[in-house]
């Protein structure tokens, strides 16, 4: 365990045999209060839209809920995730019934540790898009993300930083590296370890010889949704965006390798990728 994770109190294990029974006894009062309500809708004779087939062999319904998160200067920034249905707060007048937000109560305890920072750099970008842009990550690109099986819960973090067009990619690069570095800064020292643990920001400790990742949408056309919700049609050139994966905080001694001897040392490393790769770069995380 690395000295940051020990200080926040971050500890990976697999879900304790209580929270497994206490999820498995909300599924079935929840199925078993949703099949009341569908028959009594049939009673009135409303039909029901076929159930759709749940992915990755979880069986307890979940929503992505969003939220702002902190940021240590006016760049908005809003974090995604999933939560289990019996767990958020009911909403009647919403279309399913439960809240769009995380619960009020110690929401630090419903937030993942593994947090994935994503800058929208592009020049229209906005905190509403920023919002929007966290919601469909999390819920479009789960399934490449985390894979058929039970994965490790994470969370988006979306940040509006428009930049203009004339930016490069190394100058884009360099503003979120640093803008990435100022907000680990910041929340590191908060007070409440519970608190900081739930904002973590990630790190990878199984990369080759660096450790901190950011992605950098540079690009992001009007139809950038149909891009998440279909991966597999990639072309050559996509028509609806693309990102750069930026990759630095090398190890110590990784310039004086014989693999980079001839090559002099830099702050990072940037990769363009289509934006319905988006999914499968995250899961590689």
């Amino acid at each position: 365990m690395c000295h940051i994770c020990r200080r926040l109190g971050i500890v990976l294990q697999s879900t304790p045999p209580e929270v497994i029974q206490m999820r498995e006894k909300q599924e079935e009062l929840y199925y078993r209060a949703k099949a009341e309500k569908q028959a009594k809708l049939h009673a009135q004779g409303i039909s029901l839209p076929a159930p759709r087939k749940r992915l990755g062999g979880r069986s307890l319904p979940i929503k992505v809920v969003v939220e702002p998160a902190p940021n240590h200067d006016d760049s908005p920034t809003f974090a995604a995730f999933s939560v289990p249905l019996p767990e958020l707060e009911t909403v009647p007048d919403s279309e399913d019934g439960y809240s769009n937000s995380p619960p009020t109560h110690e929401p630090e305890k419903h937030r993942p540790k593994f947090g994935i920072r994503i800058y929208d750099t592009t020049s229209h970008a906005t905190a509403e898009r920023a919002s929007l842009l966290a919601r469909r990550i999390s819920e479009l690109t789960r399934r490449e993300r985390l894979g058929r099986e039970n994965f490790q819960e994470d969370r988006i973090e979306v940040v509006a930083f428009p930049l203009p067009t004339s930016t490069t990619a190394d100058e884009r690069a360099a503003k979120c590296v640093s803008h990435n570095e100022a907000e680990r800064a910041v929340r590191l020292p908060m007070p409440d370890p519970a608190v900081a643990a739930s904002w973590y920001i990630a790190e990878d400790f199984e990369s080759y010889r660096c450790r901190k990742i950011l992605r950098v949408i540079d690009d992001l056309r009007d139809s950038w949704e149909e891009a998440l919700r279909n991966p597999d049609d990639m072309g050559g050139n996509s028509a609806h965006g693309h990102f750069l994966q930026v990759v630095y905080g090398f190890d110590d001694g990784y310039w004086d390798s014989e693999d980079e001897q001839d090559e002099p040392p830099r702050e990072f490393y940037c990769r363009k990728y289509l934006l319905e790769q988006l999914g499968w770069v995250l899961f590689n995380f």
